[in-house]
C-alpha cells in the first residue's frame, strides 16, 4: 500500500547519505554512511535517533575488549551506554573516515561491517560497539566492499 507518509526520520548526519545497509540478522537495524565522514547504526525501534556513531579512534583489542581511544581517558557517565562518548581535553567529533563514507556493507553474520571512504581506506568494524577492528587493507575501493 502506497501512502506517501513517513514511517521514520533518521536524523543525525550533517551531509548527504551515500550508502545504506540493512542488517542481515536484525530486521530492525541498519547503518548509514555519509559525506560527513560518519557511519551511524540505527535501531528503528528506538525513536531517539542513532544508537551509536562509529569512531575510527575507538579500537578493539585481539580478544574483542574495548580500549579507550589513544590519548584519551575513559569518562564514565550515564550517557555512555547510549552514546558511547569518550572525554578528551577538546571535543573531537567521531568520524569513521577522514573523507566521505562511500560504501557500507555487513558481513553475512551481521556482527561486522566493512566501509570505504574518500580517504582511500577500507575499515572493518564491530557493529554492536562501533569500534574499529584495526584490520589493515592495502588498497580500498567501493567495488571491493560490494563483493563481500
Amino acid at each position: 500500500m502506497v501512502s506517501g507518509g513517513t514511517a521514520h526520520s533518521l536524523i543525525g548526519h550533517t551531509k548527504s547519505v551515500n550508502s545504506v545497509a540493512w542488517s542481515p540478522t536484525k530486521g530492525f537495524a541498519l547503518v548509514t554512511g555519509s559525506s560527513d565522514g560518519t557511519i551511524r547504526y540505527w535501531d528503528l525501534r528506538n525513536p531517539r535517533g542513532s544508537v551509536h556513531v562509529f569512531d575510527k579512534q575507538r579500537t578493539v583489542d585481539a580478544e574483542g575488549a574495548q580500549e579507550a581511544p589513544r590519548g584519551r581517558k575513559r569518562k564514565k557517565t550515564m550517557q555512555e551506554a547510549s552514546s558511547s562518548r569518550w572525554s578528551s581535553s577538546r571535543t573531537t567529533p567521531k568520524r569513521a573516515h577522514a573523507g566521505a563514507v562511500t560504501c557500507v556493507k555487513f558481513t553475512s553474520k551481521g556482527d561486522k561491517l566493512l566501509s570505504t571512504g574518500g580517504d582511500g581506506r577500507m575499515r572493518r568494524w564491530h557493529v554492536e560497539s562501533g569500534s574499529n577492528s584495526m584490520v589493515h587493507y592495502p588498497t580500498a575501493n567501493a567495488s571491493a566492499v560490494s563483493v563481500v
